[in-house]
């Protein structure tokens, strides 16, 4: 068992340098062995809500959770800066970790600065994200715990156990998962709150096996409580996985087919949570399933818009046309192996003239209907058997046709396939501006074999 998380210790982030150092519970003081700065520990607080709160009704707490749902997790306008497609950008650690340390410093002068604290949460989470992701844990844990012994508000002391409790059931150290998420409130309504206990909660329960009490936390739905936006996507496939373990697989198909019709995002987390713990097996029948049918309803959907169904009615139509136009001509031969009336000679050349025009212009139905079909089964088949990616838009610009009133659009975006280096290449797909989508990032389907063949994943 990884005793990284381990609630018998603490881990201090140096106030100057952000080093981690290893300590007592009871806290104390310790010289920074890289900075030599004195540094001084208080004892742990076990507080996330004062005690004494006037209980509330269960119906009027869901009621007021609901109200405060459907709103995104954004960073702080004073913070933008150092994030990039999503996360934290690489090379910004350093800077977030000094604007870091120095929100601390202000709370600890000044702990009722809400500014200063919501600059300590965000960082806390991205950074410790960003160490995560390196298997740095000291220093992941020293960022989560450092946030911790100097926030006050239990919004932000609850969201910081909440990642320490599910850091620990990761490492699989489970007796201090419960330690970290024991003092937390159960029954807030508090939206952020709520769903950081519901998510931890559950979290913990399936590194331990036990699905019904996922399903009790989570609901068997994605309406029967409420779950802020940020943690949509893993309490999905959370629920889904415990349907799964539970025998209800279709029931798992369909939560997970139904939450990825909520666009790219939604499908490359729920993949992202999937691939994270490969050890716990997640969504390992319903995943593959719900993907393969979104992929063929969505794939089918994509194929439409990119070719506008023109080809079914072009090719039927050309086909119509080069029949009738040989039809016209051959009536017009036949005037040739029979008694030359002078009356007819119009005719013929008439009927072979017009015979041959609609039949060249049938080809030209046709072609272009085959040419969009080409286009459309392409389509198609890169949504089913392309590689999962996904592209930061570069640019873009319209290629001058149009879908009705929609423009087909030119995007230049810099592609990330899961274990390859990043590249630059184009894909069209339907737009309304290149400018509101200059800055963001958008789903791909990449051919497994030439890396250039590409498609905007449909939503579908």
């Amino acid at each position: 068992m990884d005793t990284s998380f381990s609630y018998a210790f603490r881990v201090a982030a140096c106030d100057g340098c952000g080093a981690p150092h290893q300590a007592t519970v009871a806290g104390g003081s310790f010289r920074c062995r890289f900075c030599n700065a004195e540094n001084v520990m208080a004892v742990r607080s076990e507080i996330v809500v004062a005690p004494g709160r006037a209980p509330i009704a269960e119906a009027e707490r869901i009621a007021r959770l609901r109200m405060q749902d459907g709103k995104p997790l954004l960073p702080p306008p004073n913070l933008a800066h150092v994030m990039a497609d999503g996360g934290l950008a690489a090379w910004k650690v350093e800077e977030a970790v000094s604007i870091w340390n120095g929100a601390r410093q202000e709370l600890r002068t000044n702990p009722n600065d809400f500014d200063a604290a919501e600059r300590l949460l965000f960082l806390s989470m991205v950074i410790a994200q960003h160490f995560k992701d390196r298997d740095d844990k000291l220093r992941q844990r020293s960022v989560l715990e450092g946030a911790l012994d100097v926030v006050t508000l239990p919004r932000h002391r609850q969201v910081l156990r909440g990642f320490l409790a599910r850091a620990a059931a990761r490492a699989g150290d489970l007796d201090a998962a419960e330690a970290w998420l024991a003092p937390c409130d159960a029954r807030s309504d508090d939206l952020s709150m709520d769903s950081e206990w519901r998510f931890s909660r559950a979290f913990i329960d399936t590194a331990k096996g036990d699905m019904d009490s996922v399903l009790t936390v989570l609901g068997r739905g994605p309406r029967d409580v409420p779950i802020e936006d940020a943690s949509d996507d893993v309490c999905t496939v959370l629920r889904a996985n415990a349907l799964e373990r539970l025998g209800q697989v279709e029931a798992a198909v369909a939560l997970l087919r139904d939450r990825f019709g909520a666009g790219g995002d939604a499908r490359q987390t729920i993949l992202r949570v999937i691939e994270s713990y490969p050890d716990w097996k997640l969504c390992a029948q319903s995943h593959p399933q719900a993907a393969a049918t979104f992929a063929a309803t969505a794939g089918a959907d994509a194929a439409s818009r990119s070719s506008g169904g023109l080809h079914y009615g072009f090719i039927p139509l050309g086909v119509l046309f080069v029949l009738g136009g040989l039809a016209l001509f051959g009536i017009g031969v036949s005037t040739f192996f029979g008694p030359v009336d002078p009356t007819v000679l119009g005719d013929r050349w008439r009927y072979l003239g017009f015979g041959l025009l609609i039949a060249l212009v049938g080809l030209l139905f046709a072609a272009i209907g085959f040419a969009t079909k080409a286009t459309a089964d392409k389509t198609k088949w890169l949504h089913v058997n392309g590689l999962q990616a996904t592209g930061q838009i570069q640019g873009a610009a319209p290629t001058g046709t149009r879908m009705g009133t929609i423009p087909v659009m030119r995007y230049t975006l810099l592609v990330r396939v899961p274990g390859r280096e990043p590249y630059e290449a184009t894909a069209t797909h339907l737009g309304r501006s290149a400018q509101s989508v200059l800055q963001g990032t958008v789903s791909l389907r990449v051919h497994p074999e030439n890396p250039s063949e590409l498609v905007i994943e449909a939503d579908g």
